[in-house]
């Protein structure tokens, strides 16, 4: 009898250990997310990004360009990840909205009067490829789930879409999953 209750506690503190743990390549649920993080799956495999900022910067030197960006480096596996709005004429980047774009019909350039944004990933693995969202066949959402841009502000947002490479039109990856949340500057 007393086997039979160690073999069922066992088996249920088992389960329970489990059933508890994510798997090597499971995404942080947006509320785990700590800050300085930014995260995706592309083609399925996970990429996790820490110390990553967020840069409000306004050019006074050249014609006033005022950008957003948040980049992600890993300098030792070469792989970069980038987020980049555009903002001199078009309006700054708004919580609650999703930014889309399909292909180059919307780009992030001083003269547009739209707030398009700019998704761009170098794997490390291949690092002759620059994905992005703005060549042809490409298509993304990112959306700010919090963006304060003062001082010691916050973003908090979510991102996906399909990345085409700018040098060979028939690769393509696709970025499911992902999340930020970063401090601006």
């Amino acid at each position: 009898m007393i086997s039979r209750i160690l073999l069922v506690a066992v088996l249920s503190l088992t389960f329970l250990a489990t059933s508890c743990k994510k798997a090597p390549n499971d995404t942080l649920p947006e509320d785990e997310l700590s800050i300085g993080t930014l995260q995706f799956k592309a083609d399925g495999e996970l990429h996790v990004f820490t110390g990553v900022l967020g840069i409000v910067a306004v050019d006074t030197i050249f014609s006033n360009i005022k950008t957003f960006s948040i980049e992600a480096f890993d300098i030792s596996l070469g792989k970069e990840f980038k987020i980049y709005f555009d903002f001199t004429n078009a309006p700054f980047p708004q919580a609650g909205v999703d930014y889309k774009t399909t292909g180059p019909d919307c780009e992030p350039l001083p003269t547009s009067t739209e707030t398009c944004p700019l998704l761009a990933f170098t794997p490390g693995s291949q690092a002759s490829h620059q994905y992005t969202n703005l060549t042809e066949g490409a298509h993304s959402t990112i959306t700010f789930l919090e963006l304060d841009a003062s001082g010691n502000g916050v973003a908090k947002g979510a991102f996906s879409g399909t990345l085409v490479d700018q040098n060979d039109a028939s690769a393509s990856i696709e970025v499911i999953e992902g999340l930020f949340h970063v401090s601006v500057h």
